[in-house]
Order: structure tokens, then C-alpha cells, then sequence
């Protein structure tokens, strides 16, 4: 992308504000670029998640069941050490905890082992997030008490900052207006460039809907709306609220990446790796593989202890906690 604004100003005070609008401009666009590489990432990363990895994590969660059934059944079958006895009960936990809403079976030896009664369990956990609900909305009301005590700077801050947001939008409603009126088609019903003034138009609406001020003063260079001497002449006021209103778009543009990414850390990777669209779908091809060596393992395993239920034993052994 060209600068939109040529640096020509004997102005310090003007050419400041340019280079501010030309520095923003380049910013909007580099993250529109990473904006669509995330989402066309979170496209394949889904397709992929779906096709490739979910059947193998189904798979898993089973394999982990047959283990925790298994361990249950035989647990008295070798004299097991003390020791041994609490390596078995910490696997049982440790893969029971987290399956016990999907399996009955699972979530019977939960209870048998450990004596616990996990409905009622969860009617704590319920009653703790009913108390936290309690207090959050204790807290909000504080909350609103101390809102209505604002003295009247804050009042003023929040007016200043209502109207500046009004102005914005006000700012990029006059740009679509001006484009409107040149490209609407009620306007253009017999002109020869219909079909190109329509997508053009197309284009517009978009960059609308997006607030996007940017693009709708590209277009507006592009048809010769306003000419590029215009761009370099605008007033300082101009350019400065120009300046606001595309800080305000940056800002926007980083949330939506945000979001977007956001999910991947949900899915449990890091947030180093998701600074990069293209590490994601690489990370993604690597837990396939972990999980395939981890099923191939647990399934080794498990065929061995039930040949013979000394290598569980062996395995006991053999285990940290």
C-alpha cells in the first residue's frame, strides 16, 4: 500500500499529524492481513481438529476408561504393595476426575473408591458458584452505588469521550454518504460502468458496516472523488480527527485478532504459539502425532496386562508420583 497523504508540508505541526495518518494506515493494513490469515487458519485449524484429531481423542478417552475398569477389576487380583496400592488409586483419580460426566461405568468406581457421592459433590460446587454469583452481584450493585457518586470529572471524561465516539461516527457516515451518492443504483442505472460502479459499491457497504475508514477513503482516490492534492491539503483538524478515527479502527482490529486467536490458548496452546497463524496448523499436525504414539502406547500397555497382570504390577513399579 501507497501512503495515502505526500509529505509536502512546511507545517512541523501538520506534517506530525500525516505522518501519524500514513504510520496508522500502514498499521490497519498489515493487521487486516493478519486478521484474515487467523481467520482462514481457524477455518482449516477446525476442518482439521474435526477430521484428524477428534476421532483420535474419542479413541483415547475410551482407551483410559478400559484402563481405569480394568485396574478396578483387577486391584485385588496380586498382592499389591501399600505403595503400589496408591500408585493405582492416583491413576484411577487422575483419569476418572475427568471423565466421570461422560461414563457411568467410570463414574461408579469414582464414587466406590474414593467414597465420595459426586451429585453431591457437584451440589457444592453448585451452591460455591451460586455464593459467587451472590457476592459478584453484591459487588456489581457496590458497584453501581459508586457510579452514581462520580464527581464531575469523570462525568466530563465520559462526555468527552461519548461525543468523540458519536464524531467518529459521524465522521465515517459523511465518507459513505459522499460515495453513496456516486455509486448508489438509483444513480447509475444507464451508465456504462454499472457493473463496476456496483461492485464498487458492494465494497463500500462493507467498509461501512466494518467502520472502516480507510478503505472508504481509498475508494474515494480510486473513482476521483477527492483527488490526491486533496489528501495532501487537508486541514490539521482534519487530519487529526482522521488520525482518531483510524486509532479507533486499529484498536478494533486488534480485539477482532484477539477473539480469534483466543481460542487456540482455549484448546490449551500457548500463547507463544499462536503469534503466528502458520505455527498453529503446525502445532495442530503435532499433537495429532503425540496423541497417536500416546494411544499406540496405552493400547502396547494395556495388551500386556492383560496377558499377564504381573506387568502392571512391573508398571506400578516403574511409576513417579
Amino acid at each position: 500500500m501507497t501512503e495515502l497523504i505526500n509529505l509536502k508540508q512546511e507545517d512541523a505541526t501538520l506534517k506530525k499529524e500525516q505522518k501519524t495518518f500514513n504510520k496508522l494506515s500502514l498499521q490497519i493494513v498489515a493487521k487486516k492481513v493478519l486478521l484474515a490469515e487467523f481467520q482462514q487458519v481457524s477455518l482449516e485449524y477446525s476442518q482439521k481438529y474435526h477430521k484428524d484429531l477428534a476421532p483420535i481423542l474419542n479413541k483415547h478417552r475410551k482407551q483410559l476408561v478400559q484402563i481405569v475398569c480394568f485396574i478396578d477389576r483387577h486391584y485385588d487380583d496380586v498382592a499389591f504393595s501399600k505403595s503400589d496400592c496408591k500408585k493405582l488409586d492416583s491413576i484411577i483419580f487422575d483419569i476418572a476426575i475427568d471423565l466421570v460426566d461422560e461414563f457411568d461405568e467410570v463414574k461408579q468406581i469414582y464414587a466406590r473408591r474414593f467414597g465420595g457421592n459426586l451429585d453431591k459433590a457437584k451440589q457444592i460446587d453448585l451452591e460455591l458458584e451460586t455464593d459467587i454469583n451472590h457476592n459478584d452481584s453484591v459487588h456489581e450493585k457496590t458497584e453501581n452505588n459508586f457510579q452514581h457518586k462520580k464527581n464531575n470529572k469523570e462525568l466530563g471524561r465520559e462526555a468527552r469521550q461519548k461525543q468523540e465516539t458519536q464524531d467518529i461516527n459521524k465522521s465515517i457516515k459523511d465518507v459513505y454518504r459522499q460515495l453513496a451518492k456516486e455509486l448508489h443504483p438509483d444513480r447509475i442505472a444507464n451508465d456504462e460502468n454499472l457493473e463496476y460502479k456496483t461492485s464498487l459499491m458492494k465494497r463500500v457497504n462493507i467498509a461501512y458496516e466494518k467502520q472502516d475508514l480507510l478503505t472508504l477513503l481509498e475508494i474515494q482516490i480510486e473513482i476521483q472523488q477527492i483527488s490526491q492534492a486533496s489528501m495532501n491539503n487537508l486541514a490539521l483538524n482534519k487530519v487529526k480527527h482522521f488520525n482518531k478515527v483510524l486509532k479507533n479502527q486499529l484498536e478494533k482490529l486488534e480485539q477482532e485478532i484477539q477473539v480469534v486467536s483466543s481460542q487456540f490458548i482455549i484448546n490449551g496452546m500457548p500463547m507463544s504459539g499462536v503469534a503466528n497463524p502458520k505455527s498453529i496448523l503446525f502445532a495442530l499436525t503435532h499433537d495429532i502425532a503425540r496423541t497417536k504414539t500416546m494411544l499406540k502406547e496405552l493400547s502396547y500397555d494395556l495388551s500386556l496386562w492383560k496377558q499377564d497382570i504381573r506387568y502392571l504390577k512391573q508398571y506400578i513399579k516403574d511409576m513417579r508420583i
